[in-house]
């Protein structure tokens, strides 16, 4: 069993230093060279109640509500609604529950479904393309190159009777394929 203590973790990373007591408003031009908006087409298939998530893909735009309408919305870069990720059910390429949602490739995202235990993938169309197992004890993943999947979890995987005290954990796998 290895660990890799926090200072070896962040060793190399910059750190940026808040003022809490001072803080003060800053205009977004300041922050930002260019700001634009994007009207997404409202319709009776692509009807958002809340955005929980929003991933760039390559060709469209998804749109993630978790809750409340239980799917992943594509627009295309118009704003054009494209497609309704909406496979509620308990069969194959269903899921009962979205936890997460992550972008694979480009091209390629992922509905995590821990009630099931799987991950469903599915191109940027919104057509299915294949299941893995699922990753049941991250509490959230994501895509952090190729074929690599990180995982966060506070879990404790020592087994009972347990005396290591649980702390979040950042787990990594590398995809088969």
């Amino acid at each position: 069993r290895s660990s890799i203590n926090e200072r070896e973790l962040f060793a190399n990373a910059d750190t940026i230093t808040v003022d809490l007591d001072n803080i003060r408003p800053i205009s977004l031009n300041a922050v930002f060279d260019k700001i634009s908006f994007l009207r997404l087409e409202t319709n009776k298939n692509c009807m958002i109640a809340v955005i929980d998530d929003v991933l760039f893909m390559e060709n469209s735009i998804a749109v993630v509500d978790k809750n409340m309408s239980k799917a992943v919305f594509l627009f295309d870069y118009n704003g054009k609604f494209v497609n309704r990720l909406s496979y509620l059910g308990n069969g194959p390429r269903e899921y009962l529950n979205i936890n997460h949602v992550f972008k694979v490739t480009n091209s390629i995202i992922a509905i995590q479904d821990r009630m099931k235990d799987v991950v469903l993938y599915f191109d940027d169309k919104g057509t299915f393309l294949y299941q893995t197992k699922g990753l049941q004890y991250g509490c959230d993943i994501e895509c952090i190159g190729c074929n690599r999947i990180a995982a966060f979890s506070q879990i404790c995987y020592c087994g009972p009777p347990c005396s290591c005290a649980t702390s979040a954990k950042i787990l990594m796998f590398l995809l088969r394929g």
